[in-house]
């Protein structure tokens, strides 16, 4: 290779870096503004950058112009000035003032400003830090609230999306199924929730359902038994809301289930308890009205029966009309016994005794091969109740223990015993409060017979429902509505294939029978006058020519009203025969209260054909029901110490005669 090419070469080379340099200068300096509005970090750089071209440019230019006088092609003389050697510190001194203003331009620029960005960054990191932080505590608040909610709140949970099928269920929904957290969500699915509906219901649900998924319906609203764990079915009331698609599809449902099992059974108890008082209320007008007419059938008998002539056939005729009224009273009191308005006469009755003797009497009618056993302990106390009622219930569980054991070799066991209950005693239904512990005379009757099942002991106190195949269904409704009268307690044992065991719970009597009779001091000698006190026209006249038989002199009058009248006009009474029921403002009750403040040694028979109860407070009042005989009326005087004459009456025949 020649010199001349070498020369040639490097003088090239220097003039060729210096255009390069002095390229990046200018391009620099074209877009110095750009590059400083997009980013300062990027301008301090091309701006050190550019330092350093314009440093590198000044020396290839330098060292170009003396290699060209180096080499003779051109710029001799410039050449020949600066390659003296005191020129030669010319580009030592550029590199130095170049390096000191890069750094000055770092140090000012760049420096305080990439510390500051630095900074802003984080600060801003710390912010969003900050920012991070307390919206994770919110997220984790609103969970914590959430899981609360759900745990605090007594409905179960569920939420289906119908995208992906995945089903999640609460806690709480799980426990009301009678699972254990856990065991039931992880395999909880449509499926899942298809099996748990109760077969009668399935179809209803799933038509809603559907509806409600295609948006053909907005709300789902429904009743739905499910089956739990342990196999029973209790009643649910599910809700629901949907997240939609723009054709109105559901896309994702969440809802909630409230068990209102118990709530619909209170309601169903209501229900009964309200039919059964309307029911009631008709009974005892009706019963009320016949008992009247009845009343004014037997009193006339009565007098017939004074007055008449000794013809056996008249006095038959007598009889037979008796008996009649007696059956009608019968089919009244029982009437208002299945509507729980039929305590009215209470007095001591030894349980034990009542039952002994109803068990003897239905055992004659029980197939030969049943065995009906009694257990009678002595001493039993006497509990406060009306005779005839505790004999129907009696009657009633003996002869339906009778009629479910086995024809073939079925046992039947009525006990009677006194027990210390330190327990609340349960109530006749479950939805009644409980009474009180304390001591109670136990009437048991136990039978091996088929037992109920669960859907008959939920029915067997309705008043139409039986399960005979005669239809004869009233008398558990009738004897519940004597416990309740009496405030007795139930329970009762029984499962299909086990026979069944009622015990019912009276409580004890406080006082003696002896307490219930006057003392003979203060018998009523001095008036002979009886006030009758009813709203019936033909009852007041029967009962007045009653009294006159019975040797008093009868006043009557129609109202409450006119009889508090008459006490404070005749000071002299004898007895005040009083109806129970009456319209005007002043009903029996009423009318003993103003008498007892008056006058509260006044003697008082109490007259109703409403067979409602009379308490029994003091030996001067007691209860007659009508329709009543002479000598039913003559009792009832005598057992509030009034005196009467003695009364046989005429012309008796035997019955059928």
């Amino acid at each position: 290779m020649s010199s001349t090419f070498v020369a040639y070469l490097t003088v090239g080379n220097y003039l060729l870096l210096t255009l390069l340099w002095s390229a990046i200068v200018v391009l620099y300096l074209r877009s110095r503004r750009l590059a400083r509005s997009v980013d300062p970090l990027v301008a301090t750089l091309a701006a050190v950058l550019a330092l350093d071209a314009t440093k590198s440019a000044i020396e290839s230019a330098y060292f170009g112009v003396v290699w060209a006088s180096e080499y003779e092609i051109a710029l001799t003389a410039l050449g020949a000035i600066l390659a003296r050697p005191e020129m030669l510190i010319a580009p030592k001194i550029l590199n130095l003032v170049t390096a000191v203003t890069v750094l000055a331009v770092i140090v000012r620029r760049w420096i305080p400003r990439e510390l500051r960005e630095r900074r802003e960054r984080a600060e801003s990191d710390a912010r969003l830090r900050r920012e991070l932080e307390a919206s994770l505590a919110d997220v984790r608040a609103a969970e914590e609230r959430w899981d609360l909610a759900i745990r605090a709140n007594q409905d179960g949970i569920w939420d289906w999306d119908l995208t992906t099928n995945r089903v999640w269920i609460s806690p709480r929904l799980e426990e009301q199924l009678g699972y254990a957290h856990g065991e039931l969500a992880p395999r909880f699915g449509p499926e899942i929730w298809k099996d748990l509906v109760h077969e009668e219901d399935a179809e209803q649900l799933g038509a809603a359902r559907e509806a409600f998924v295609r948006g053909t319906t907005r709300d789902f609203d429904v009743e739905v038994r499910l089956r739990c764990k342990a196999g029973d079915h209790r009643t649910f009331r599910a809700r629901a809301a949907a997240q939609r698609a723009p054709s109105g599809e559901a896309l994702r449902v969440v809802g909630s289930l409230s068990d209102v099992t118990e709530q619909r059974r209170v309601e169903a108890s209501l229900a009964r308890r309200r039919s059964i008082e309307r029911l009631g209320l008709v009974a005892s007008g009706v019963a009320h009205d016949v008992n009247n007419l009845l009343a004014v059938v037997r009193a006339n008998v009565e007098l017939a029966r004074t007055t008449t002539s000794s013809d056996s056939r008249v006095a038959a005729a007598l009889a037979d009309i008796d008996d009649a009224v007696t059956r009608g009273a019968t089919l009244t009191s029982r009437l208002l016994a299945s509507t729980g308005r039929g305590r009215f006469a209470v007095t001591e009755v030894d349980v034990g005794a009542l039952a002994q003797e109803m068990t003897r009497l239905l055992a004659g009618s029980a197939p030969r091969a049943v065995r009906i056993e009694t257990a009678i302990s002595r001493p039993v106390p006497t509990v406060e109740a009306d005779a005839a009622q505790v004999q129907q219930v009696v009657m009633n569980l003996v002869t339906n223990a009778i009629e479910a054991v086995d024809p073939e070799h079925g046992k039947v066991r009525v006990s009677v015993r006194a027990e210390a209950v330190r327990e609340p005693v349960p109530a006749a239904v479950a939805d009644e409060a409980a009474l009180p512990p304390g001591r109670y005379v136990v009437l048991e009757v136990d039978d091996d017979g088929v037992g109920m099942s669960d859907a008959v002991r939920a029915q067997m106190f309705e008043p139409f429902f039986t399960t005979k195949p005669e239809g004869r269904g009233l008398g558990l409704a009738a004897m519940l509505s004597t416990l309740r009268a009496h405030r007795a307690g139930l329970r009762l044992r029984s499962a299909p294939g086990q026979g069944t065991t009622f015990t019912v719970l009276f409580p004890a009597s406080e006082r003696a029978s002896q307490e219930a009779r006057p003392p003979r001091d203060i018998r009523a000698r001095r008036s002979r006058c009886a006030l009758i006190v009813d709203d019936d026209e033909s009852v007041r006249t029967a009962v007045s020519r009653m009294t006159e038989l019975l040797g008093l002199e009868p006043r009557v009058v129609g109202s409450g009203a006119a009889a508090l009248d008459v006490l404070d006009e005749h000071g002299e009474l004898a007895v005040v025969l009083l109806d129970l029921r009456m319209p005007g403002g002043f009903d029996g009750h009423d009318v003993l209260l103003r008498i007892r403040e008056r006058r509260p040694e006044l003697r008082v028979v109490m007259m109703s054909g409403f067979h409602k109860f009379v308490p029994m407070s003091d030996a001067r009042t007691t209860a007659l029901q009508k329709p009543f005989s002479m000598e039913q009326l003559r009792d009832a005087l005598a057992r509030v110490g009034v005196e009467v004459g003695p009364f046989e009456a005429a012309n008796e025949a035997p019955r059928g005669a």
